[in-house]
């Protein structure tokens, strides 16, 4: 099923070279499996329209590596991770915050709307403006 996505709505591309871009998804068609997608790059500050077809199946991974846990890697320091057991005595300082902020606004296609992040008890999508 393809509960996941619907035409228009904003998805990642990786394009050749590895670039990740923010794309639309323009046409659907599952019975082949395939879908097109619009997006823009920018030469020396000029915009140049672009599509690309695709399987679905391409598309769902795309979407996925956004959220594996390399991605995670900028949050986290080199360092081995310590363990806290006692929930109440973990903290986090300024910057950490900052930096998880940055990430998150990171994960936004539209203004606010962070992709893939969900409440846990509504279900609703999560904004960074928001999120607790």
């Amino acid at each position: 099923p393809l509960d996941w996505i619907e035409v228009d709505q904003e998805v990642d591309y990786y394009r050749c070279n590895g670039e990740r871009v923010r794309a639309r998804l323009a046409d659907l068609d599952p019975k082949a499996g395939t879908c097109h997608v619009l997006y823009t790059v920018h030469r020396a500050g000029v915009p140049h329209r672009r599509s690309a077809v695709l399987y679905l199946a391409e598309l769902w991974r795309m979407q996925q590596q956004r959220l594996l846990p390399q991605q995670y890697s900028e949050l986290t320091s080199r360092a081995r991770p310590l363990v806290i057991e006692a929930v109440e005595r973990r903290g986090i300082t300024v910057d950490q915050l900052a930096s998880l902020r940055s990430f998150m606004e990171k994960q936004c296609s539209v203004e606010d709307v962070i992709d893939g992040w969900k409440c846990s008890r509504s279900g609703e999508a999560l904004r960074v403006s928001t999120i607790n």
